[in-house]
């Protein structure tokens, strides 16, 4: 069995810190493992990062934040359609009507106004 020294980084929100442990080589299956103390150490200061005490996390290692100064913004995802896809049908009535097919509906081929008039009316589809 060998150790060594290894500088372990544990990111929470704002903050990242390095945490000075030893890995535990040995020729046994799980190679190179922590030992319980070093693990409970690092649990410890991810613990006082989330709660923003970086004092009890500065007595374990050494305590960064970060700052973002460019790059991609993260934004709000895009709201999810129901819809596998979109059938566009002309009508009688000379408008055009589109329809958004729910997913798992299953209207494979040429779609007329009438299997999607049936399909609408089954609540297969709904007016997009």
């Amino acid at each position: 069995m060998s150790r060594k020294s290894y500088t372990k980084i544990v990111h929470e929100g704002d903050y990242v810190a390095q945490v000075d442990v030893e890995l535990i080589y040995t020729e046994e299956g799980w190679s190179p493992c922590l030992s319980l103390e070093d693990a409970q150490r690092l649990d410890d200061v991810r613990e006082a990062l989330k709660k923003g005490d970086v004092e009890t996390a500065s007595k374990q290692g050494r305590i960064y934040t970060l700052t973002r100064i460019a790059g991609w913004k993260r934004q709000r995802a895009p709201r999810k359609r129901s819809a596998q896809r979109v059938v566009q049908e002309g009508g009688s009535g000379g408008g055009d009507r589109l329809f958004a097919v729910e997913q798992g509906a299953d209207l494979a081929g040429q779609v007329g106004f009438d299997q999607v008039d049936a399909a609408f009316k089954q609540g297969v589809i709904v007016p997009a």
